[in-house]
């Protein structure tokens, strides 16, 4: 919905999707960020690849200590 705001507290496991076809847009605020601009850059990169290499996606994820909470829908397939 836009406009709303979720507030996560720290180590809190969480995770989000699209589940409209429309785009949607999100704006994170990281506090404190750690470095967590470097995820956001590397997961740019993945999943700008095609097809998308699930290995380098899950390195990625534990570089930064994250797990995907779905990894049979972490990525999706782009048409080509």
């Amino acid at each position: 919905m836009p406009g709303t705001i979720v507030y996560i507290p720290r180590f809190t496991p969480h995770a989000f999707k699209n589940k409209q076809s429309t785009p949607a847009r999100v704006m994170l605020l990281f506090n404190p960020a750690e470095k967590r601009e470097g995820f956001f850059k590397g997961l740019q990169q993945v999943l700008g690849s095609n097809p998308v290499n699930p290995q380098e996606f899950l390195k990625l994820y534990q570089k930064f200590d994250s797990y995907p909470v779905d990894s049979n829908e972490m990525i999706q397939e782009k048409p080509r």
